[in-house]
């Protein structure tokens, strides 16, 4: 019989705050979108897109999360911000935050442990943290493109120096390894990399471990901070973002995502485990699934409904069992389409009654981030009995089929099992479901 695995807390940051107050924000069906202001977009000729959901007053908030975790853990705040704000950009920081975050919802039991106790459970704690681009995306110097030329001039001409640690800062791992510093996590220490689906690729990942028994307790992080001009080019080259920025993910005039930034953490364990160390049991990771569709870089595949089906089978459960979908859904023409399609293939009879929702049409889109925020909203689902709305549905689309999309306004519904969809680029599919315990 294997082993059951647990979550045992969360956290997250996102436009809205901390998880308590993007779950009250995403209830209420109100929009994190608003202007661009990490860069000056009308510089730029060819970003069409010039909406985003943005972390406001990050400095601030992150001395608040520092100065919080310094008193926890008798530390000098002002070595640890200087050490962590040397190593880390701010896609590092999110990771930190909402890390930080679930460790002290669980209410962190094993502080009671003695000494030797305490080094045996670092022994079997780990991190996995996902992620599409970490430092290699998001770099402060990619907040000015001009700045990225500036660089290679003067790497040609020996003009200017680059930061001292600015390698270790943008290193892709840079996350992973500043999280199991500071928690002084000794087990698995891994970063995770697939697109959109980075986030659910590091919760799975998790849960393989501690089936392996490599680990008994781990924190599962997705993080990205992707408002860059860089990136935001790039995705309007693509015709990916929406002209009007505004998310309206299934709906007829549908017209491309907008970009998220932030991160969620989920700390999970064996239900033992759990137990043993009275951590509190906020929800079952009954099942889970990985595919790759090996078809195109951007476009999706026919693999999703088979990752769906796989995982709906890992958890030994029927289809009908399963209530509600919080959807890949970015709010893009064929992706939406697609996506659809694929829970047709599935669920068949089962439309009638499933509830299907995107909260990107609130949040935008986290990318790496994305689908650790979305599995915490599953959870929150199951606890509060409430399902996230898709906001801005005012237009449904004849083709996108007969679903439940909970337009505009959240529904008081008891939810015994979820399954959240991840679906990146380079078709990189990871689903997860969640159950009621």
């Amino acid at each position: 019989m294997k082993k059951r695995i647990v979550v045992v807390g969360m956290g997250a940051v996102t436009s809205y705050g901390d998880l308590k107050k993007t779950w009250a924000e995403i209830i209420a069906g109100k929009s994190g979108i608003g202007p661009i202001t990490l860069f000056d977009p009308s510089k730029f000729d060819d970003l069409y897109a010039k909406n985003a959901c943005e972390i406001k007053n990050w400095e601030n908030t992150f001395d608040l999360v520092l100065h919080d975790w310094a008193t926890f853990t008798n530390e000098k705040y002002s070595e640890l911000a200087k050490m962590i704000r040397r190593y880390t950009n701010r896609s590092t920081q999110f990771a930190i935050a909402s890390a930080i975050q679930s460790v002290l919802n669980s209410g962190m039991t094993w502080l009671k442990f003695s000494e030797n106790e305490k080094e045996i459970f670092r022994q079997y704690a780990g991190v996995v943290v996902g992620t599409g681009g970490a430092g290699h995306f998001n770099s402060e110097s990619s907040n000015n493109l001009p700045e990225i030329l500036k660089v290679y001039k003067s790497f040609r001409e020996r003009s200017d120096h680059l930061a001292p640690y600015q390698v270790a800062r943008d290193m892709i791992n840079s996350p992973t390894a500043i999280i199991s510093m500071m928690l002084g996590f000794h087990g698995s220490s891994v970063t995770c990399s697939s697109a959109c689906s980075s986030g659910n690729a590091a919760i799975i990942e998790c849960c393989r471990r501690i089936l392996l028994g490599e680990n008994e307790i781990m924190i599962g992080v997705g993080t990205d901070a992707c408002i860059t001009p860089y990136i935001i080019e790039g995705f309007c080259q693509m015709r990916a973002l929406s002209k009007k920025g505004v998310s309206c993910p299934f709906s007829h005039d549908r017209d491309g995502f907008v970009m998220g930034e932030g991160a969620a953490a989920l700390l999970i364990s064996s239900l033992e485990f759990a137990r043993k160390l009275d951590l509190p049991i906020l929800a079952e990771i009954a099942g889970y699934s990985e595919t790759c569709d090996a078809y195109h870089i951007s476009l999706p595949g026919n693999q999703q409904g088979v990752c769906m089906q796989k995982a709906i089978e890992n958890a030994g459960l029927a289809p009908d069992d399963i209530d509600y979908i919080n959807a890949h859904g970015t709010g893009t023409p064929e992706g939406d389409k697609h996506e659809l399609g694929e829970i047709v293939k599935v669920f068949h009879t089962s439309c009638d009654y499933l509830l299907v929702s995107s909260t990107k049409s609130m949040t935008g889109h986290l990318i790496g981030g994305a689908g650790a925020l979305e599995s915490a909203f599953c959870i929150l689902s199951i606890l509060d009995g409430t399902v996230p709305p898709t906001i801005n549905f005012t237009n449904p689309d004849p083709d996108a089929g007969n679903f439940d999309y909970v337009p505009n306004i959240a529904r008081r519904q008891e939810v015994n099992c979820a399954m959240n969809n991840s679906f990146g680029f380079g078709g990189q599919n990871a689903v997860i479901i969640f159950q009621k315990i």
